[in-house]
């Protein structure tokens, strides 16, 4: 538990259930060294439905997102994304949505002290955030629309 973390409330939303990468597994462990007695940690059980995990995702103040798509699916709904940026195409969507300082490499998420001043500047910054997300989203979709049906379906 980090000293700067008291007052926050994490909700763990599995996103991935493949067996050897499962992030429930994940979560009960991260709950384990953690101590479950906390009243501020909650774990959805299994992997939600995708809507379902928007409807979580668009709730919280800050998601930290160790998969790529749950990031997405959580500043679709305009919820600020720290990314951790396992590979190259994390970078690019956290630049495109305009939040490339979300971005967090596995070492420095690994490390609380990182970890936590990002979530603190995060959540401090979240209204403003929220905002420029939900500005970027007509953008957004619209060039995610062009990318599967192609430019001339879109207006």
């Amino acid at each position: 538990r980090h000293r700067d973390m008291a007052d926050v409330a994490f909700v763990f939303v599995p996103h991935d259930s493949r067996p050897g990468q499962s992030d429930v597994l994940l979560s009960e462990q991260i709950l384990d060294e953690a101590g479950t007695r906390h009243d501020s940690r909650v774990m959805i059980p299994a992997v939600p439905s995708f809507l379902s995990s928007r409807g979580i995702l668009g709730q919280v103040d800050v998601h930290v997102a160790g998969r790529m798509h749950s990031g997405i699916a959580a500043m679709s709904m305009g919820t600020p994304a720290i990314m951790i940026s396992l590979q190259d195409k994390v970078l690019g969507v956290l630049a495109n949505a305009k939040q490339a300082d979300l971005a967090i490499s596995r070492d420095h998420a690994a490390d609380t002290d990182s970890l936590a001043a990002l979530v603190g500047r995060t959540l401090q910054q979240a209204s403003d955030r929220r905002l420029a997300l939900t500005e970027e989203l007509p953008r957004l979709r619209s060039s995610a629309l062009k990318g599967l049906v192609g430019p001339e379906h879109v207006r």
